[in-house]
């Protein structure tokens, strides 16, 4: 929200105006944005006008004098050649004070967008979203279907009683965010999220007015050919956790499960919807569900293996005292009583006090010893179980399985924590947190990420070998499924975000009526000619058509806004065909047969590394169709293919073609114009050649020698037979729109 100063007058005015003043600004930001605040500043400027400057106090040509309002008391005289006599003070009125001078500035708050797509990123988090689900659904596609018994024994906690399923055997899915400071991660998270359970933040999807305008307002939420019912459906339990506010807390597990249980509790009581109705309707059920999860997490946290150790003690002194007080052992005392004093009364109520402190003693015990063996295991004999945090990980598999929907769990800030917490964390989503119905976002910069991997296991750097991928990058390849970098926002987006922050009172020229107009019917063919298309020919058709109503509309647009107008009309045509590409069920088809399958001699051996690829490319060819308008199969897009392959396999060299753009040009030179088999060595360097000459030309000879790089770079893979230069290899032109789509500063 920009933050604005109110006039002068209101602060003298005091608290009573002051404080009614800023809860309507909250409102109006809320209820209809910025422009709303914008208009009520101006009404509170009109109603308090700043006061005159005094003739003694010395003008500014910078400042500007406020109109008086109508009816109040000026200084000086109310008639013209009458002298005021009267004494302020006397009167009971505080004296005029001088004005300050200042200056109305609009501040703009630096906290995360949530609602309003400034860079035009949501189209770009709609096509990650459906990914999500998509992941999901093959996560959880082996769940077994169980009976009513099987369901109610997994209800009461009694899952052992059961058949084992694949939970928590199979580990969540970890997706990470890169971009760097700054970048737009936690805002393009927050899109994410509203994306996938819209109703927790407010939005109506059934009513496509309401949306009309807002940031879901240009998404196809409500076409089940880019949304399937089944993702309507889903009602997913977003949780937030900040790492770095929560680095402090120990043991970091517990803390990180304590969120998300909440969390989750929290919107199953609180949440609009969630029971598919509003929450008058169904108040109850959602009180009773709440109430369900609280008396099975209290009965789980109380039976440790502790206290059922200190339930079987108390047992078994019981029936011993019991047994000996059948047989008349305990007679002795009956001869001992005092006259008016049962020694025998008091001894069992010292038993029954210390059987007491015994079982809370012993539950006490055994929750501290728990709580402190998930983030160690040195107490792990004392716990009574082989695997000290083989309990916790069931709990939390029962948990999430019982709530019936998938869980996001953001971890926002992750590269702002020390390396040793770095590591826990991370380890922990691997090892403690599993289930496959549970998908975590990650968002931080991931060189830190491999470096505190590197640092908290340097011991074992000495046992690694390769020269590409990095000893802390083994790690984190490990740990992350997908890795995907936020595009640089391009020239436009840019301009338009800094025309929107650096409004105050007066706002950019606004289109005209026609050209808003022609641009909605743009928007409207293209998505229904795309709707109903799913392979890529179609697509391409589909497209065309839009492209002809451009054209026309371009024709008749007068000289002035013609270049604006094709510019807007193109950048919507380029988000629709990208979300129909990120949608259309042939996609993948296409991403596997005539994108991955030429590099089939390229691609790692690894099954699960060609997965990560696989899921790579469908994540960054959404990109560049969004952001550089690349189509699905074009040579651009097999460049993309080529990038992609380079950065999973070659993340060094990938990494000297992002950030040294000098290099990457006389290697792509090099390269441009040679054959298959020729032996590119690069010339010799003069006698006289400076240091950073010869560094340079030492990395360009170590890039040739490269096994593989310099025929995919050239496009080998994709060269058709008999045509020479027909290969869409990475040329210059290719690698500056490249480094655009994955930077690193």
């Amino acid at each position: 929200m920009a933050r604005v100063t109110l006039p002068e007058p209101m602060w003298e005015k005091g608290a009573k105006v002051i404080n009614p003043a800023i809860r309507t600004l909250i409102d109006r930001h809320e209820k209809d944005g910025p422009k709303a605040v914008r208009a009520q500043m101006t009404r509170y400027r009109r109603k308090y006008p700043k006061s005159k400057v005094e003739p003694s106090a010395p003008s500014s040509p910078l400042s500007e004098e406020a109109p008086e309002a109508p009816g109040s008391d000026a200084e000086g005289p109310s008639n013209p050649g009458e002298e005021n006599t009267d004494d302020p003070s006397e009167a009971g009125v505080e004296p005029p004070r001088r004005a300050v001078e200042t200056h109305e500035t609009d501040y703009v708050s630096d906290r995360p967008e949530a609602d309003r797509d400034l860079l035009d990123r949501a189209s770009l988090a709609f096509a990650l979203a459906h990914n999500i689900n998509k992941i999901w659904t093959a996560q959880t596609a082996a769940d077994e279907t169980k009976d009513w018994g099987r369901k109610t024994l997994d209800g009461l906690h009694c899952e052992r009683l059961t058949r084992r399923t694949r939970e928590p055997d199979e580990a969540a899915f970890i997706l990470h965010l890169d971009a760097p400071w700054g970048g737009g991660k936690t805002t393009f998270a927050n899109f994410i999220a509203r994306i996938l359970n819209p109703a927790a933040h407010g939005y109506d999807t059934s009513d496509a007015k309401t949306l009309k305008g807002t940031l879901l307002g240009d998404l196809p939420l409500n076409e089940s050919s880019y949304w399937p019912r089944e993702f309507s459906t889903r009602r997913w339990f977003v949780v937030e956790f900040n790492a770095w506010q929560n680095e402090h807390v120990s043991p970091p597990w517990w803390n990180f499960y304590e969120t998300i249980r909440r969390r989750c509790l929290r919107a199953i009581l609180w949440e609009p919807g969630r029971f598919g109705a509003p929450r008058s309707k169904h108040w109850s059920k959602a009180v009773g569900t709440w109430f369900w999860f609280w008396m099975r997490e209290a009965i789980w946290r109380l039976v440790t293996p502790a206290t059922r150790r200190a339930l079987v003690t108390t047992v078994l002194l019981i029936v011993t005292t019991f047994v000996v007080y059948k047989i008349g052992l305990l007679q002795w005392l009956h001869d001992l009583d005092i006259e008016g004093v049962e020694l025998t009364s008091i001894l069992a109520t010292f038993a029954s006090g210390g059987i007491a402190v015994f079982i809370f003693g012993s539950i006490r015990q055994g929750l501290n010893r728990f709580v402190n063996s998930i983030s160690s295991s040195v107490d792990a004999s004392k716990l009574g179980e082989a695997d000290p945090v083989d309990r916790f990980r069931r709990h939390f598999s029962w948990f999430v399985g019982q709530l019936h929907q998938p869980v996001l769990v953001i971890v926002d800030d992750l590269d702002r924590c020390s390396a040793k917490y770095v590591v826990e964390l991370v380890r922990g989503l691997l090892t403690i947190f599993r289930s496959p119905r549970v998908v975590f976002m990650l968002l931080g910069d991931k060189d830190w990420i491999e470096t505190a991997f590197a640092k908290v296991h340097k011991e074992m750097a000495d046992v690694h070998t390769g020269s590409q991928i990095t000893f802390g990058g083994r790690f984190a390849e490990k740990a992350i499924q997908l890795s995907f970098l936020l595009p640089a926002p391009d020239p436009d987006a840019r301009g338009a975000y800094l025309t929107d922050i650096l409004a105050t009172d007066q706002n950019a020229t606004p289109e005209d009526e026609e050209t808003k107009e022609a641009l909605q019917k743009v928007e409207e063919q293209a998505r229904a000619d795309l709707a109903g298309t799913d392979r890529t020919e179609d697509q391409d058709a589909a497209a065309q058509r839009t492209e002809d109503l451009i054209d026309e509309a371009s024709a008749q647009a007068t000289p002035e806004t013609r270049a604006a107008f094709e510019k807007a009309a193109n950048r919507i045509l380029d988000r629709e065909r990208m979300l129909r590409a990120a949608t259309a069920r042939s996609t993948e088809t296409v991403v596997r047969q005539h994108g991955l399958r030429p590099l089939k001699d390229f691609l790692p051996a690894n099954p699960r590394r060609i997965k990560r690829i696989v899921n790579m490319v469908s994540a960054y060819q959404a990109s560049a169709q969004a952001t550089e308008g690349v189509a699905l199969g074009s040579d651009q897009w097999k460049q993309l293919v080529i990038w992609v392959v380079i950065m999973s396999e070659y993340p060094q060299v990938w990494k000297t073609l992002v950030t040294d753009p000098d290099l990457t040009t006389r290697l792509l030179n090099e390269i441009k114009g040679s054959k298959p088999g020729d032996d590119i060595v690069p010339p010799a360097l003069p006698d006289d050649a400076s240091e950073d000459d010869k560094a340079s030309h030492a990395a360009l000879a170590t890039l040739l020698a490269t096994p593989g790089l310099v025929s995919l770079l050239r496009g080998d893979p994709f060269a058709e037979k008999g045509k020479e230069g027909s290969a869409p290899g990475i040329d210059v032109d290719a690698s500056e729109w490249l480094r655009r789509l994955t930077p690193l500063d």
